[in-house]
């Protein structure tokens, strides 16, 4: 029998799921705050990559209409050389785990909401390229500096949701090639994402239905909402 608290986690993955195909971004932010509940910090970390690899994937048609190529191709390149970096980190104690995307979260988010607006450059297109990639390895979550940049250079929605799930695809899969060679991958890993992966695909179709109901203005207001409620219940959880 599943247990309450791992049923609330398959709801919890299904509106991950639902808000990444929506915005493009949501499902790490979310998920990893409570994989890391149940699982030790390299296993959920994990998990996490492969969930969102499969979710950015079955993604990528509908989106690769709005790809700007030209950014996707700087962060890449950027993340490439900053992949390794985050690996480390992903070793630390759960309570320091939890403290690190708690502040991190907090910090972007006001960084969000009372930053000033940034023109787009080939130096912020790789400095984003190159944070996403680290927070990948380190802590599963691309997505906040990915996020900051392009919300902060107002880009419009489609743009955004598709240079972040593009960028996912590569991310997560060199990001899980290098976690697995450095950590080993657990039979956790495997048996998590077959139990949690019904829960993301109807996730994944949710929100695509939704996408083209979501104003720019609730757009924002969405991902202010989940970048800090995520960051004060992942705080909540040290111990």
């Amino acid at each position: 029998m599943i247990s309450v608290s791992f049923a609330l986690l398959i709801a919890a993955i299904f509106l991950s799921a639902t808000l990444q195909a929506g915005t493009g971004f949501g499902f790490s932010v979310l998920a990893t705050p409570l994989l890391l509940f149940f699982y030790p910090v390299p296993v959920a970390i994990q998990l996490n990559m492969f969930l969102s690899l499969l979710l950015s994937a079955g993604m990528f048609s509908q989106v690769k209409g709005h790809l700007d190529r030209t950014l996707l191709r700087r962060m890449i390149i950027a993340g490439v050389l900053a992949l390794p970096l985050g690996i480390p980190l992903a070793g630390l104690d759960r309570n320091v785990m939890r403290l690190m995307v708690g502040c991190l979260l907090l910090a972007l988010t006001l960084l969000l909401i009372v930053g000033p607006r940034v023109a787009r450059s080939r130096p912020l297109d790789y400095v984003a390229g190159g944070l996403s990639a680290m927070m990948t390895t380190a802590l599963g979550m691309p997505g906040p500096p990915l996020l900051v940049y392009l919300a902060g250079t107002d880009t419009e929605k489609a743009k955004v949701r598709a240079a972040a799930l593009s960028f996912f695809i590569f991310i997560y899969t060199a990001g899980l090639a290098l976690h697995g060679a450095w950590y080993g991958m657990s039979r956790e890993v495997w048996k998590g994402t077959v139990i949690l992966l019904p829960a993301v695909a109807a996730g994944m179709y949710a929100g695509q239905r939704l996408f083209h109901r979501i104003s720019p203005r609730i757009f924002r207001a969405i991902l202010h909402g989940v970048l800090a409620a995520t960051a004060i219940g992942t705080l909540s959880q040290i111990r």
